[in-house]
C-alpha cells in the first residue's frame, strides 16, 4: 500500500532502520541528519503488515531560471528492503509523487542516479556535470593579497553567501534558489564540521578530512575575491598534503595553477532533471519562435504536441522526441540539431536549427548542491 508516511516515532524509527540497510551504515549514526530532513521532506512508503519495505523522499525546494523561481521536487532516500526489490514499489511511489507534485505547480524535479538507466524509466535525465580537481600541497594555487580574507560562523557568513550567489552568472539557471531551511540543513546540519571564509565579492566553505582540505564551495564575482581566497588555502600547504574541490561551476580553476598539467582532474556525470510541468516550463521560458513540438511521456499530463508558448496544439509537430530529450534541449544541455543525430528527437534541420538559435547553449546549466 503506497502512502504519505505520517512521521511518528515509530514510522521514525522504521525510516531510519529503512535507510540504514539500503545504504550500510550502522542504525543510529545518522539519526540527527535524518530527523532534521524529515522535518520538511514528505516521506512516501510503501508498507507491508505495517512495516515500511520501500520509502522515497519528497523534498520541497526551488530553483532559479533566470527571472523566474520555480518549484522543484528534490527525490532522495529511494530504498527498499532486498525482499521486496523488484515488487513495483518504486515505480508506483514515483508515479504518486510525479502526479502530486505536478498538482502541487512543481515544474521540475532532481535527483541523484544510483544507476541512470533505472531512473530514465520515471522520465529524469542525466543534465549536470561535476569537476573534481585535485591538487597537492606543491601545487595549489598560490593566490595573491588583494582583500582581506575573515573565518566566520554560518550565521554572519549567510547574507553575504545569499548575495554573492544571487549575481554569480553559474547560480542563475538551474541552479538552486536555495530555501533558507535548506541552506542550515545541508551546511550546518549534514556538513556539521565545514568552516567558512569571506573576503569581498566571495566566499569558500571547506573542511578537514584527514591529510585532506575539502573545499566545499567556493564561489567569488571577482579575481581579486579568487586570488585572496587561493591565498588562505595556499596557506595551508604546511598541514594538508592534498587539497580537493568538486564544483559544477564553469570556472576552470587550473587557470590559476603555476603548473596546470600537475592538477588532478575528473569530470563526472552528475544529477538528473524530470520536467514535471512541460506547458508550465515552456511559458516561463518564453522562447521567441513559434513550433509544434511533440512530447512523449508516460505521464499524460505532459505527452502530446505542444506549441512553444505552452499552450496545446493540434498542429503537425516539426520536431517530437521524448520527455527526456526534451529536457536536454530546453534545460541548455544538449543542441536539438545534436539530438536529432543522436536519433533522440526526430524531425526536420531547419526546425531544429531555428530552434537552437533562441536557446542560450553559452548558458550551462550548473548546480552545486547535492541530495
Amino acid at each position: 500500500m503506497i502512502t504519505t508516511v505520517a512521521i511518528t516515532p515509530s514510522n521514525f524509527e522504521q525510516i531510519l532502520a529503512l535507510d540504514a540497510d539500503a545504504f550500510g551504515y550502522p542504525l543510529g549514526t545518522k539519526t540527527t541528519y535524518r530527523r532534521e530532513l524529515v522535518k520538511n521532506a514528505t516521506v512516501y512508503g510503501d508498507i507491508n503488515d505495517d512495516t515500511i519495505t520501500s520509502q522515497v523522499f519528497a523534498l520541497p525546494l526551488h530553483v532559479k531560471l533566470n527571472a523566474a523561481t520555480v518549484k522543484m521536487v528534490g527525490i532522495g532516500n529511494v530504498a527498499s528492503y532486498p525482499e521486496v526489490r523488484g515488487n513495483g514499489a518504486i515505480r508506483r511511489i514515483m508515479t504518486q509523487i510525479q502526479s502530486d507534485v505536478y498538482e502541487d505547480g512543481a515544474i521540475l524535479s532532481y535527483l541523484t542516479p544510483f544507476s541512470y538507466r533505472f531512473y530514465r524509466q520515471f522520465g529524469y535525465e542525466w543534465l549536470f556535470d561535476q569537476k573534481q580537481y585535485t591538487w597537492d600541497a606543491d601545487t595549489v594555487p598560490a593566490g595573491a593579497k588583494t582583500t582581506p580574507v575573515k573565518r566566520v560562523s554560518f550565521d554572519e557568513a549567510l547574507p553575504t553567501m545569499k548575495a554573492i550567489i544571487g549575481q554569480h552568472p553559474d547560480f542563475q539557471f538551474g541552479a538552486l534558489a536555495r530555501d533558507d531551511w535548506w541552506w542550515r540543513f545541508r551546511y550546518t546540519v549534514r556538513l556539521s564540521d565545514l568552516k567558512i571564509a569571506t573576503t569581498e565579492n566571495g566566499y569558500m566553505m571547506y573542511r578537514f578530512e584527514g591529510d585532506k582540505l575539502i573545499i566545499q564551495e567556493l564561489v567569488t564575482l571577482t579575481h581579486d575575491a579568487e586570488l585572496a581566497l587561493w591565498r588562505f588555502i595556499s596557506s595551508r600547504a604546511g598541514t594538508f598534503k592534498q587539497f580537493q574541490l568538486t564544483d559544477g561551476q564553469t570556472r576552470d580553476w587550473r587557470d590559476l595553477s603555476a603548473e596546470p598539467m600537475a592538477v588532478k582532474i575528473q569530470q563526472q556525470a552528475g544529477m538528473m532533471v524530470r520536467i514535471v510541468n512541460i506547458a508550465a516550463l515552456l511559458k516561463i521560458l518564453a522562447l521567441p519562435v513559434e513550433m509544434v513540438i511533440d512530447v512523449t511521456d508516460g505521464f499524460e499530463q505532459n505527452a502530446g504536441r505542444w506549441q512553444m508558448n505552452g499552450e496545446k496544439s493540434t498542429a503537425i509537430a516539426q520536431l517530437s522526441g521524448t520527455v527526456q530529450a526534451w529536457t536536454k534541449v530546453l534545460l541548455h544541455a544538449r543542441r536539438a540539431e545534436m539530438l536529432l543525430q543522436t536519433g533522440e528527437l526526430h524531425g526536420d534541420i531547419k526546425s531544429a536549427r531555428r530552434l537552437d538559435q533562441v536557446i542560450d547553449f553559452s548558458q550551462r546549466p550548473v548546480l552545486a548542491d547535492y541530495f
